[in-house]
């Protein structure tokens, strides 16, 4: 899968939130996961907790014990979702860095 990415503005596109704007080139999907980046972009709602409890138990997976990091942009949204996303930070052995961009409530 080829992701056309370009500088400053960040879009939505599935799991992964690539940036938008000036300047563009293409990577593979596959290198924003080697790059072991995690985004949450939106309301947390089931369906993205679930599509990043998934992304964190695979990248866990392939390589236990290696960081992760989390990008949030996200004003809040269902409780029980976001729970189900700290369960999965305290089961996987790899370390989850958060990042905040935008509004993270």
């Amino acid at each position: 899968m080829k992701i056309l990415v370009r500088a400053w503005v960040w879009a939505w596109v599935g799991i992964l939130a690539v940036p938008v704007g000036a300047s563009s080139q293409t990577i593979d999907g596959g290198e924003i996961t080697y790059a072991r980046k995690v985004f949450l972009f939106g309301p947390v709602d089931a369906e993205q907790a679930r599509e990043v409890v998934e992304s964190l138990l695979e990248l866990d997976a392939i390589d236990p014990g290696r960081e992760i990091d989390l990008l949030i942009n996200s004003t809040g949204g269902n409780v029980g979702a976001a729970r189900s996303i700290l369960s999965a930070f305290e089961m996987i052995s790899s370390p989850v860095n958060t990042v905040c961009m935008g509004y993270a409530w």
